[in-house]
């Protein structure tokens, strides 16, 4: 049996902090910081993303630090961020609220526990009565008003149900955390795995990338320009278009989780700007370690604006080691040396051309290829796994904050 509840008569009062100067160095545990929006992202809490507070005087004006069983919710954000929230275990006394951030907890334990009340807010079903409620003018932030969100209403089970809920659903995602926990494991073992590899051929001759080009008869050119391809000109639905927030900065991949697309009559105009497989594509400007390699399922998408399409053909190169070579150190020094502009860094054809590489052969090349490839076929059997529980997580809560199913004392 269940009560209707508003979330005014479950929350203590909803508490902001203040806007306070600050610089993007981090703190120590000890040291005072301000936490940056990005601190509550999906539905987990990270202290790490803060803003370091330097003055004595904006120190004494911080005033909201992150408390023990709290939830904190981001009350201005972006439209698919706004009313993003997470439940913060422990209390990080030196960690403070800025002002787009809300902290609350339960009200009254005895009618519902924050922790219960934490996974109803972080429900799909629920954040998105959250983002409904947001209000603002300006396309790119929204603003949550207390008065609507705190008269949202919420089915209240009893409480022993609400404890066995949070139990289920704490449980979950602890498996969830402990398969994160692996694969980034995983990952920093592979950058290891990768960082020997490529330091074993450093005593290789160098090469220039132009050269290393010009001998496979391969080529490099830039993507087309805004003048080329508009914003304006993106849509849902057609061809993708790689630009370089669409590489991964972490690894040889591409995510199209926001990737623009053009209709296939606009992408036939631009079709010397078309990738194959085997192509190379390399962000050109802003993080500049992003570098994938173009597969079978990217056939025909199109190199963007603000990237280099490199191809090869020769067959004295393995595009997939080529990414690994330019992603190592020994070149990324190089690159961060070479770049241009101050605000965001760029790279140019020439610079491009210019950096020079250990370049084993190709048999060699190959062998690398397959070892991190292993290494690879490891982290993506977890990331399988993870996507699946997070699935189920999602499904149980459904299931149990809804009342499809309902748990036994």
């Amino acid at each position: 049996m269940s009560d209707l509840y508003c979330l005014g008569q479950l929350l203590s009062p909803l508490t902001a902090g203040v806007s306070v100067n600050s610089n993007d160095e981090p703190a120590g545990e000890d040291e005072p910081a301000v936490l940056k929006t990005s601190c509550v992202s999906t539905g987990h809490f990270r202290a790490t993303e803060h803003k370091r507070i330097v003055s004595r005087v904006e120190q004494r004006r911080a005033c909201t630090p992150v408390l023990a069983n709290s939830i904190i919710i981001s009350r201005m954000n972006t439209p698919i961020l706004v009313g993003e929230n997470a439940y913060v275990g422990k209390a990080y006394p030196n960690r403070y609220l800025p002002d787009r951030l809300w902290q609350t907890s339960s009200a009254d334990e005895s009618l519902a526990i924050t922790r219960w009340i934490s996974f109803v807010l972080g429900s799909p079903d629920f954040r998105q009565r959250i983002r409904d409620l947001a209000t603002g003018t300006s396309g790119s932030m929204k603003n949550i008003a207390k008065k609507d969100f705190l008269g949202l209403v919420v089915d209240l089970p009893p409480l022993e149900e609400q404890r066995r809920i949070a139990a289920i659903l704490d449980a979950s995602e602890a498996t969830i955390r402990a398969t994160e926990a692996v694969i980034e494991k995983l990952r920093l073992e592979r950058e290891g795995l990768t960082l020997r590899i490529l330091h074993a051929t450093s005593g290789t001759t160098p090469m220039t990338l132009g050269d290393l080009l010009e001998q496979d008869g391969g080529t490099i050119q830039t993507g087309p320009f805004g003048s080329q391809l508009h914003a304006w000109e993106y849509q849902d639905e057609g061809i993708p278009v790689v630009m370089p927030q669409d590489i991964d900065p972490d690894w040889d991949s591409i995510s199209v989780r926001q990737i623009a697309r053009i209709t296939p009559r606009r992408a036939g105009d631009l079709s010397r700007h078309a990738m194959v497989p085997g192509d190379i594509v390399f962000a050109r400007r802003g993080d500049l370690i992003r570098a994938a390699t173009i597969s079978e399922d990217h056939r025909g998408w199109i190199c963007g604006t603000g990237c280099f399409l490199v191809r090869t053909v020769g067959g004295t190169i393995n595009p997939k080691w080529l990414v690994l070579a330019y992603r190592g150190p020994e070149v990324q020094r190089q690159v961060a040396i070479d770049a241009t502009g101050t605000t965001m860094p760029n790279l140019n054809g020439t610079i491009m051309r210019g950096l020079r590489l250990a370049v084993p052969g190709r048999e060699q090349q190959d062998k690398i290829v397959q070892i991190v490839g292993a290494a690879t076929s490891t982290i993506n059997s977890e990331q399988a796994k993870l996507a699946k529980l997070r699935l189920q997580h999602q499904a149980l809560l459904h299931d149990l904050l809804t009342g499809t199913v309902r748990t036994c004392a």
